[in-house]
C-alpha cells in the first residue's frame, strides 16, 4: 500500500493471512450463513441449550440483518440499539481451532494487549457500506481489529468536520488495527457504493467495482470505566464529568500499580509483562511442577453434588479438573500455553482474563480460584476479579479463592511449606504459586531491572506485599545433546501482591451479595469460602 497519510496510532498489516487461511475463513461464514438454524432463528442459541455456560454448538446463528450488512457475533453479542454488548449472557466462543492462530498473532504483534473475547462477522454485499462511528470506549478495550476477507475496499478516517478525510485502502488478507487516537477520537465508515478508486493510493488512478466483503472484526469486552486520554470523545468521562462537576481532572478506573514508583505505568500493562507473559514462556515447566491436589481444595470440589456445575478460574495445567467426574467441569486460564497442555489432557477448556469471564451469569454451582488474584496489581482489580467470580455464581452458590500470605511463618506455628521447601526435596503437595524449583538468592536480573519493584528472595519472609518473585527455567538437554555443556538457566520474574491476614476477605465484604462462610489458613495460603446470598 503506498498511501502514507494514516491517523496516529493506526497499524495496516498486509498479507496478515495467507490465502488459504482467508478461503478456510471464508467458507466458515458461507456455511454458517446457509445453515439451517441461521435460515430459522436469530436467537436459537439461547433456546438451544439454555442452560448451559455458552452455547458449544458453533452452528448456531447470533446475529443481525442489518440494512447495510449482516452480522454475525461470537463471545458477546453487540446490541446496535444500546451500542453495547449483553455481557451477562455470553453466546459461542470464538472458534478457537479457526481463528486461535489468528487470536495468538493479534497479542504478538501488539495490536491487543490480551486474547480477544468478542468477534464480529460483517458481511457486506456490493454496494454496502457502514457509517462513520467510533467503537463505544466504555464497551471495548484499546485495539480494534478488523482482517479483510474478499473484496478490496476504501476506509475513509475523519477526526472532525472541518478537518480533511483520510483514506486507506483495506486489501484481502490485510488486517487494520485502531490504536489509540485512531482508536478513541478518530471516525472511521464505509462509504456504501458500487465502485471504489484507487486515485489517492497510485499514480494510475484505477476504478474497480466492489466484490463481496467479508471483515473479521476481534475485540476485548470491556467491563471497567474507560481510562482514555480522549474526554470529549469518551462516554465514561463524559458521564464521571458530569456527575462531578467540580473535580476537572476526574479520571475513572485508574488502577495504578501498587507499590510501583511509576505512576504512569497501568496496572495492566504490569501484569502483561511480569504475569501472563513470563506464564506463557515457563508454561511446561511450570505444569511439570503441579500434580498433587492440595487436600483443602480437593475436599471443596468432593462436596458439590452430582451434576454441579464447577468453573476453575485461573486452572493452570488441570490439575483440579479431573478430581470429581460426577461434576460438569471447565477450566479458563490466560495463558494459552497452560491451556493447549489442558486441551492435550482432554479438559474443556477456554483462554480468556478473569475480569472478563466469557460466561452467562448465574450458571456456576461452584467456583474455584487457586493461586490468581494475587497477580492483579490494584485492590480495585483484584476486588473486580472477586466480583466476576460471584457474578457467576448461582443463588446459594459457592466459591473457594486462595491467595498467597505475606505470613510464611504466624507466630506460635510452624513454618510454610515454603520456606521450609530445599532444593533437595520432593515437591511438596502444598507448593504454592509461588514455590518454584530453585532456592537460591538472585540479585536483579535484566528482566527485572525495567520494574522499581523489589525482586523476592526465595524461601525467605516477605519484606513487602507488592513484589517480584523469580522463577528459574532450567534448560533439560536432549538426549543427542548429552555432552555438551549445559546451558544457563533462564530466570523470569512474576508479579504478586501478598495478602496480609485479614485483607482477603475485606477484599470480599466490599461485595453485597455474598457472605464469607469460611475464612482459613492453608500452607502459607490465605483461603475463603465465599457463598452467594442474593442475585
Amino acid at each position: 500500500m503506498t498511501d502514507t497519510k494514516h491517523p496516529p496510532g493506526l497499524k495496516y498489516l498486509s498479507e496478515f493471512i495467507t490465502e488459504e487461511k482467508e478461503a478456510e475463513l471464508i467458507r466458515f461464514v458461507e456455511e454458517l450463513m446457509a445453515s439451517e438454524e441461521t435460515k430459522s432463528s436469530g436467537q436459537f442459541c439461547r433456546n438451544c441449550h439454555p442452560h448451559l455456560l455458552f452455547c458449544l454448538n458453533l452452528r448456531c446463528f447470533i446475529g443481525d440483518f442489518l440494512k447495510n450488512r449482516t452480522t454475525l457475533h461470537f463471545g458477546y453479542q453487540f446490541r446496535y440499539g444500546k451500542n453495547d454488548l449483553d455481557l451477562d449472557t455470553p453466546i459461542r466462543p470464538i472458534p478457537g481451532e479457526l481463528c486461535g492462530d489468528i487470536l495468538q498473532k493479534l497479542v504478538e504483534c501488539g495490536c491487543v494487549t490480551r486474547i480477544p473475547d468478542q468477534l464480529t462477522v460483517n458481511i457486506y454485499e456490493p454496494g454496502q457500506g457502514i457509517p462513520p462511528h467510533v467503537d463505544t470506549h466504555s464497551v471495548f478495550e484499546d485495539g480494534i481489529c478488523s482482517l479483510s476477507l474478499g473484496g478490496a475496499v476504501v476506509m475513509d478516517f475523519s477526526s472532525g468536520a472541518e478537518d480533511p478525510v483520510l483514506q486507506v485502502l483495506l486489501e484481502p488478507r490485510s488486517l487494520l488495527a485502531m490504536l489509540g487516537e485512531s482508536r478513541y477520537a478518530w471516525t472511521h465508515g464505509i462509504v456504501p457504493r458500487a465502485t471504489d478508486s484507487l486515485a489517492n493510493f497510485s499514480t494510475t488512478g484505477q476504478t474497480w467495482r466492489r466484490l463481496r466483503r467479508i471483515s473479521f472484526t476481534f475485540r476485548c469486552a470491556k467491563k471497567t470505566p474507560c481510562e482514555c486520554d480522549y474526554r470529549e470523545h469518551c462516554d465514561s468521562q463524559r458521564a464521571l464529568i458530569q456527575t462531578n462537576p467540580g473535580i476537572p481532572n476526574a479520571h475513572p478506573g485508574d488502577f495504578v500499580a501498587e507499590g510501583c514508583r511509576d505512576p504512569k505505568k497501568p496496572a495492566s500493562s504490569l501484569e502483561d509483562e511480569y504475569v501472563y507473559q513470563v506464564y506463557e514462556r515457563i508454561a511446561p515447566h511450570f505444569s511439570e511442577t503441579r500434580h498433587k491436589a492440595w487436600p483443602q481444595i480437593a475436599k471443596f470440589v468432593a462436596a458439590l453434588a452430582p451434576g454441579s456445575v464447577l468453573l476453575d478460574v485461573g486452572c493452570g495445567n488441570g490439575k483440579y479438573l479431573g478430581l470429581n467426574d460426577s461434576l460438569i467441569q471447565i477450566g479458563c486460564d490466560r495463558s494459552s500455553n497452560l491451556i493447549s497442555i489442558c486441551q492435550a489432557r482432554g479438559f474443556q477448556v477456554v483462554v480468556s482474563d478473569i475480569l472478563a469471564l466469557p460466561f452467562r451469569a448465574g450458571s456456576c454451582d461452584g467456583v474455584i480460584c487457586i493461586a490468581v488474584i494475587h497477580h492483579l496489581s490494584s485492590e480495585e482489580r483484584r476486588v473486580q476479579a472477586i466480583q466476576e467470580i460471584v457474578r457467576l455464581l448461582r443463588l446459594g452458590g459457592r466459591a473457594l479463592i486462595y491467595v498467597w500470605a505475606m505470613e510464611q511463618q504466624r507466630k506460635d506455628q510452624k513454618k510454610s511449606t515454603y520456606l521450609k521447601k530445599t532444593r533437595h526435596k520432593e515437591p511438596s503437595p502444598h507448593l504454592n504459586d509461588g514455590g518454584d524449583p530453585s532456592t537460591s538468592d538472585l540479585p536483579f536480573s535484566a528482566a527485572a531491572s525495567s520494574c522499581p519493584l523489589p525482586v523476592h528472595v526465595n524461601r525467605t519472609e516477605f519484606k513487602q506485599q507488592d513484589v517480584l518473585v523469580p522463577w528459574h527455567l532450567k534448560n533439560v538437554p536432549s538426549s543427542a545433546d548429552k555432552e555438551k555443556p549445559a546451558e544457563p538457566e533462564k530466570v523470569f520474574h512474576r508479579f504478586y501482591h501478598v495478602f496480609r491476614e485479614g485483607e482477603l476477605r475485606q477484599c470480599c465484604e466490599r461485595l453485597a451479595d455474598v457472605r464469607v462462610v469460611l475464612e482459613y489458613y492453608d500452607e502459607g495460603n490465605w483461603c475463603i469460602v465465599l457463598e452467594k446470598t442474593a442475585i
